[in-house]
């Protein structure tokens, strides 16, 4: 069996509109949810987006039997404020990729995300976790390291990779982007040049751009 253990999900086209509407009303229109139906997600994870062909079709490509698959760290914006907009982002994938594994039995081990926050205590994410366990079933987290949690990353490293052992699951750390990075690039560009060799101090990350986005 060769199993695949770094995914991202796919996800209906719904996930990217309540994304848009959260960071829209920051909240003022309430929580939501994403709706969508069985088919809807199937058909997510046979589309082109990526790569030349789908997410399980490139499995089946490339002799891929189990994937351990988590959210796409690059789009769970941890920076934003006020941080129950990240929390109820992460829910939602977290739901998308359970019922993920419900629609492709055998296929998939879940990896939440958690619901990390600058400047925010690690037990915001405890809530999530206990969730995705207990209920999801899932296997392991997902420990991004950002910029704005860069001197809180050992602290939050620490506190959460205690929690998991202790429920007998694993964790993942994946370094990503935060907001200061994608607003300077918005609207300095010039910060970003076509050497590689070159400063570039807005970048959130020493990452090069094309390798911030893992997908397997």
């Amino acid at each position: 069996m060769i199993i695949d253990c770094h995914a991202h999900t796919s996800a209906p086209p719904q996930l990217a509109v309540y994304k848009a509407g959260l960071v829209s009303h920051r909240g003022s229109h309430g929580r939501g949810k994403v709706s969508y139906t069985d088919e809807q997600l199937i058909a997510s994870w046979h589309r082109k987006e990526m790569a030349p062909c789908g997410h399980i079709e490139h499995m089946a490509n490339n002799g891929i039997d189990l994937q351990l698959v988590s959210p796409r760290p690059f789009q769970t914006m941890h920076s934003e404020k006020p941080g129950y907009l990240v929390e109820w982002y992460i829910h939602e994938v977290n739901n998308i990729i359970a019922d993920s594994i419900r629609l492709f039995p055998g296929k998939f081990f879940g990896i939440g995300g958690l619901p990390q926050q600058g400047g925010e205590p690690v037990n915001v994410v405890f809530a999530e976790m206990e969730r995705c366990v207990k209920k999801l079933g899932f296997k392991g987290f997902l420990l991004t390291r950002t910029r704005t949690m860069a001197t809180r990353h050992r602290r939050w490293a620490t506190a959460t990779g205690t929690r998991c052992m202790k429920k007998r699951v694993n964790s993942m750390c994946h370094c990503t982007s935060t907001l200061p990075g994608r607003v300077s690039r918005s609207v300095n560009p010039t910060a970003y040049t076509s050497s590689m060799k070159k400063p570039r101090p807005y970048m959130a990350s020493s990452t090069p751009p094309c390798s911030r986005i893992s997908r397997s």
